[in-house]
């Protein structure tokens, strides 16, 4: 729960935080089957309990001996004499149901990518100096508007039109290029500049009169 700070703001914490982005999910899609995935640093009772309130499945990285029934998939990777121990409440009743988990988890990196994309230098959330709880909230909604706007496009506009975008933002057609939403950010970052700039020299043409020469 929300506590209070010596300037009298409300304070949250980032348990309260993760437990409103749950209640979120489920209020946006109401009739879907959720799956959250986490690393260990969400391997938290509390967590568990609410994704299942929410009739929610989960896939959690082990971090601490579980405290409740939950099924384990344990996988080894030889080659760097590692495990990977995965908590989650879907039932692993035979190989079929255990790759499933698995497949599933193996969607954090393209959530990580993302993430990144957000955070550093696509959209660079961390360069925008908020500090209000309720303002850092607003601050995130739009960020993640314009991520999904540029992932829109890279999805659902025709090739040639993304492939212009990504041209205009840099793409150096080397085999090292990445067609990721970076450049395409950038494409559509210059894109609006040409058109805020060829709308204001419409209204107030550069003054060539004043120019000498010599």
């Amino acid at each position: 729960m929300p506590t209070g700070s010596p300037t009298g703001e409300r304070t949250f914490s980032e348990t309260d935080e993760i437990h409103r982005a749950l209640l979120n999910t489920r209020r946006l899609f109401p009739d879907r089957r959720l799956c959250f995935l986490g690393d260990a640093g969400l391997d938290d009772q509390k967590i568990f309990g609410w994704a299942s309130k929410l009739e929610a499945d989960f896939i959690i990285r082990v971090a601490h001996k579980p405290e409740r029934p939950l099924w384990a998939l344990v996988a080894d990777d030889v080659s760097r004499n590692r495990q990977l121990i995965l908590l989650t409440n879907v039932p692993i009743l035979d190989k079929r149901s255990a790759r499933t988990v698995y497949d599933a988890w193996r969607r954090c990196p393209h959530i990580e990518h993302t993430y990144r994309f957000d955070q550093e230098r696509g959209l660079e959330v961390e360069d925008m100096q908020v500090h209000a709880v309720e303002h850092m909230r607003r601050l995130f909604t739009l960020v993640l508007i314009a991520a999904l706007f540029v992932y829109y496009i890279a999805n659902v506009w025709p090739e040639p039109a993304v492939r212009w975008l990504l041209d205009l933002g840099g793409k150096l057609h080397l085999k090292l290029d990445a067609d990721g939403p970076y450049l395409l950010i950038a494409g559509i970052a210059a894109v609006f500049v040409t058109v805020a700039t060829l709308s204001f020299a419409t209204r107030f043409p550069f003054p060539r009169e004043c120019l000498t020469c010599g």
